[in-house]
């Protein structure tokens, strides 16, 4: 059990150190997401760095680095809601964006600095972890307060858990509904990896709850318990990798605006010439389609082109063209019947403009009430 524990405790720590590898190898420095990314797993191997270093008592390493640790736990969620909100974001994220979200981690590392490096001797940090930290039994002022912080800090750490994954939450709605309004395909742009992660992250809160709650004496005697929450946090942080990895930031070739305040004709844009627009150039056959293709073509904004498309024709845009697909799919499917020509649904999904065969299932049903194969069978 013992040697179990040992290599489950250095997977989690090798598991981030691949992904910072793999992302240095990389060309992370064109997305600022990929850059938010490659600081997590770097803060992230620490973490579990600093763990394994608590668990098998190398209080040495452990409280020369201790006030690091405290600001990388405290970094972690800031870090992967900032890559998050970097991949939906219409514009790079400024300093003003970013800053905030780590002002709790650079407060709590500058008083444990100053506690544990400028108060404290090495004898007194090696003390201090090592029986002061989790068991509270030495009466001295320096290391009643350390001890104090490290407790509530805790506590903020659960809370500030709890406060990311609902903007996680809200981030991932939002982004839902605004990829209905700019795409019309959502294959990359509506991150649905994301809500997998988030039931998987629900486990991880829940066993990370555990190890935070807990004494260290009954953890470390409990090896089932490090065994089982550290595969979960290998597995749970693996995955993020490769979902991440593999995710591009959504508006990074996109004109996300036209900015122009003077616009002919604006006014009399409607959904008319849209229509017209998309039936003389089979526009909507693109698979990767966009509102920004219409802001180029119409010259103005998107929201303008939006709000279009919502009140006149009472869908949203992705909606909207896929009305278009859909019927250019049953207009083939009802030609190849006629001319007794066989052609796969694959195919007709394709041809109609769709990037995926199970996108092109699921939106003709949803539209028509029906799959494609019983629809070939009734025409």
């Amino acid at each position: 059990m013992d040697n179990i524990k040992y290599y489950v405790m250095l997977s989690s720590i090798y598991i981030p150190v691949f992904w910072v590898i793999i992302l240095l190898f990389s060309n992370f420095r064109k997305e600022i997401g990929k850059i938010f990314l490659l600081f997590l797993f770097i803060n992230i191997a620490f973490e579990y760095y600093m763990t394994y270093n608590r668990y098998y008592e190398h209080f040495a390493i452990y409280s020369k680095l201790f006030p690091l640790q405290v600001i990388a736990v405290l970094n972690s969620f800031p870090l992967y809601y900032l890559y998050l909100r970097s991949v939906v974001n219409e514009r790079n994220l400024v300093v003003k964006d970013i800053y905030k979200h780590f002002l709790l981690s650079i407060f709590f590392g500058i008083i444990f600095i100053i506690l544990m490096y400028f108060l404290m001797d090495k004898n007194e940090r090696s003390l201090f972890v090592d029986k002061q930290l989790y068991f509270n039994n030495i009466n001295n002022l320096k290391f009643k307060i350390g001890y104090y912080l490290y407790r509530y800090g805790k506590i903020i750490y659960i809370l500030q858990s709890v406060f990311y994954l609902l903007l996680i939450i809200k981030l991932y709605k939002n982004n839902i509904k605004n990829s209905k309004e700019r795409f019309s395909n959502s294959e990359g742009v509506d991150l649905i990896w994301l809500r997998n992660i988030g039931i998987a992250f629900i486990f991880v809160f829940i066993f990370n709850f555990i190890m935070h709650i807990l004494k260290l004496k009954y953890i470390t005697t409990h090896n089932l318990l490090i065994i089982i929450s550290y595969i979960i946090f290998s597995l749970f942080f693996m995955a993020v990798g490769v979902l991440s990895y593999k995710q591009k930031q959504i508006y990074a070739s996109k004109l996300t605006i036209f900015e122009s305040k003077n616009i002919k004709d604006k006014e009399k844009l409607n959904i008319n010439y849209i229509n017209e627009y998309l039936l003389s150039e089979k526009a909507y056959l693109n698979p990767d389609f966009n509102i920004f293709d219409l802001c180029k073509v119409f010259k103005t904004n998107r929201s303008y082109i939006s709000n279009i498309i919502k009140q006149e024709s009472n869908n949203n845009f992705r909606t909207f063209i896929n009305k278009y697909r859909v019927k250019d799919a049953k207009d083939i499917i009802k030609e190849a019947k006629e001319k007794n020509i066989n052609i796969s649904l694959e195919e007709i999904s394709k041809n109609a403009g769709f990037n995926s065969y199970t996108t092109f299932l699921r939106v003709f049903k949803s539209l028509e009430g029906m799959s494609p194969t019983l629809y070939k069978d009734k025409i």
